[in-house]
Order: C-alpha cells, then sequence, then structure tokens
C-alpha cells in the first residue's frame, strides 16, 4: 500500500462525511445555507497518519477520522458504525474532541515587551489575546510585519486595514498605549463558505519596535515544509514553550469560530502533545509559531485545537500568499 492509496481513501470519506461542503463547492446549495452550517454528527475531521493501538504507533498508515468522542462499536447503531478500511486502506478512529480557534481565556503571558519577539500577548484593540508568530519583510523589503491569525488580528474579516493591534492584547491589560502597528492586510476565511488553507494576517510595525526572536526558542534557521513524525516546539501566549510530535499533515477539519460559524480547512497539520508537555497549546496560544525542534526551522503556524489535539496551517503557503519572507 502506497501513500497515493492512503490518500484516496481520505478523499472518499470526506466526500461521505462532509456532504455540505462538498455540495457548496460543487453549486448544488446556496451560499448561505453552507454559511449556517455546523457539523452536526461526532465526525469533526478526516486525514492521514500511523494507526495507533493501545496507545502506541504501530507504523501502518491508515486514514484518520478524528470524532468528537469515542464510543464502543457495540454501543453504536449500524448507521452510527464507522468503517474499518476504505477501498482495502485501514481506517484509524482518534477522539480530538471538540476544535476551536485557539484565542482569549488565560492571563499568562501577558506582560508588555519592547521590542516585541514571537510568542507573546497581542491582539487587535476590540478583540481579545492571541499570540504574535513571527517577523516576516515584504519580499521588496520595504516593509516589517509581525505575522499571527487573521482571527487574531483582523477579528474573522471584520476588522479594516490600519486598526490598531496592541501587544499585549486587551484581554492581557493592553490599551492604546501598548499599540505597536496597524493591521496591514489578511487573507480572508471562508466560514461556512467554501474550503480554506489558512488563517493568517499582518500587522505592519516599526523596525525599533519588533525583533525576529522567538521567545525562549534559539534563532531561526529558515524554513521547511511539516511532515509526520516530525518533533516540533513552539512558545505560545498561554502554555509557553512545549514539545509535540505531527501526526498528520493531510487532515480535512472543521473549526469552531464561535459566534462567526464553523470553517473547513483542508491539510492541516495535527500536533500531539509529548514529553514533559502533553498539551501542546491552549486557547490563546492561536498564531504561535511552530518549529521544527531538531533543526529550528519554521514549518507551521498554530490556529485551532482541541483537549487533546494542536492544529496549524503549513507555513510557505501563508507566506507565499501574503507576499513576505521570514526574518531570521
Amino acid at each position: 500500500m502506497n501513500e497515493s492509496d492512503v490518500l484516496d481513501g481520505k478523499r472518499a470519506l470526506v466526500d461521505r462525511y462532509f456532504p455540505v461542503a462538498r455540495a457548496f463547492m460543487a453549486g448544488w446549495v446556496a451560499p448561505s445555507r453552507v454559511a449556517a452550517y455546523a457539523p452536526a454528527s461526532n465526525i469533526v475531521g478526516v486525514g492521514v497518519a500511523e494507526k495507533v493501538t493501545d496507545n502506541e504507533l504501530t507504523g501502518i498508515l491508515s486514514v484518520r477520522i478524528y470524532v468528537r468522542e469515542k464510543a464502543g462499536q457495540r454501543k453504536l447503531s449500524r448507521r452510527e458504525r464507522l468503517p474499518s478500511t476504505v477501498a482495502g486502506v485501514p481506517v484509524d478512529v482518534v477522539q480530538a474532541g471538540h476544535i476551536e480557534a485557539r484565542k482569549q481565556r488565560s492571563d499568562s503571558r501577558r506582560r508588555r515587551i519592547r521590542p516585541v519577539p514571537g510568542g507573546v500577548s497581542c491582539g487587535h484593540d476590540r478583540g481579545t489575546a492571541g499570540t504574535a508568530g513571527c517577523l516576516v519583510r515584504d519580499r521588496k523589503g520595504q516593509g516589517l510585519f509581525i505575522l499571527s491569525n487573521n482571527h487574531v488580528l483582523a477579528q474573522c474579516n471584520e476588522a479594516s486595514p490600519g486598526d490598531s493591534i496592541l501587544q499585549p492584547g486587551p484581554m492581557d491589560g493592553g490599551t492604546s498605549q501598548d499599540r505597536i502597528g496597524g493591521l496591514s492586510r489578511f487573507l480572508p476565511l471562508n466560514l461556512g463558505e467554501g474550503i480554506n488553507d489558512w488563517d493568517a494576517a499582518l500587522v505592519e510595525v516599526r523596525q525599533e519596535e519588533a525583533t525576529p526572536e522567538i521567545l525562549l526558542l534559539e534563532a531561526l534557521r529558515g524554513q521547511l515544509r511539516p511532515k509526520r513524525d516530525m518533533v516540533v516546539i513552539k512558545h505560545g501566549r498561554t502554555t509557553g514553550k512545549t514539545q509535540g510530535l505531527v501526526e498528520d499533515v493531510n487532515a480535512d477539519i472543521w473549526v469552531d469560530y464561535a459566534n462567526h460559524g464553523y470553517g473547513r480547512f483542508r491539510d492541516t497539520v495535527v500536533i500531539r502533545g509529548s514529553g514533559m508537555t502533553p498539551r501542546f497549546s491552549e486557547a490563546g496560544d492561536s498564531g504561535a509559531l511552530i518549529v521544527a525542534e531538531t533543526c529550528h526551522k519554521a514549518c507551521a503556524l498554530l490556529f485551532a485545537g482541541s483537549p487533546v489535539l494542536t492544529f496549524a496551517n503549513p507555513l510557505a503557503p501563508i507566506l507565499r500568499a501574503l507576499r513576505v519572507q521570514l526574518v531570521t
């Protein structure tokens, strides 16, 4: 069995379990119906990862179904039971819990820091608080920006260019005196309508206001694509420095953006905490840069999580879409 077979199996289950999004993409239903969509079933994602048995990775590549709550097959009706294989590929069911955007809730790491490093509290002046990710530069060398999430800096598409961004974020005591710059641009979130590849936005800053350092992490040495079994670290506004293992880089998931609705994301990176940090992230860590531990290269941008897993977008496509490059 090769990886293309497993990806084909994943696509088959996405079509089966995400029918509303599939119908929208095919033009079968009106956008207004999809915009109000919320996953009604227990299934919140489908991806590709090693099969887990008795909490151990088996080395067998499988199609993974992420569920809010895992129940024994005997407790389920025939209609509710999930397949054990799809097109000859094994299926693994993993309990993820409810997946939501990783913003707000904690008072940790809320102090003002200048120049601003990655990994600290920030947010829109009418928002709560998330995490400043990393420093990036316009490809023409004409502007300097801090990268974070759309839902942290741009209020899920509701903000306007030039709006004030604070460090620390308002929930952590930030006021107009803590302004670090204005919202520059963001990649729109398609909440309900269509499919998302990223949750990202930029705040423009002056050179003396920011640094390429990430709090408590070594200097960045460039970037690379996230891969399964990669050991990664991050520093976030809520949980600080944590370590995790990439389990999946092909997950299609639904993310709850609270009052803004649900967004469907494709080819999402899925990370499970490891070592001394079983929880890789918590609410407030949205926007944190994820770094490969062995080579200290940036690979993804954290944007969502559940009680047991963390979800991130690959970094390179975000930088291309925003027309910026990483500052190291």
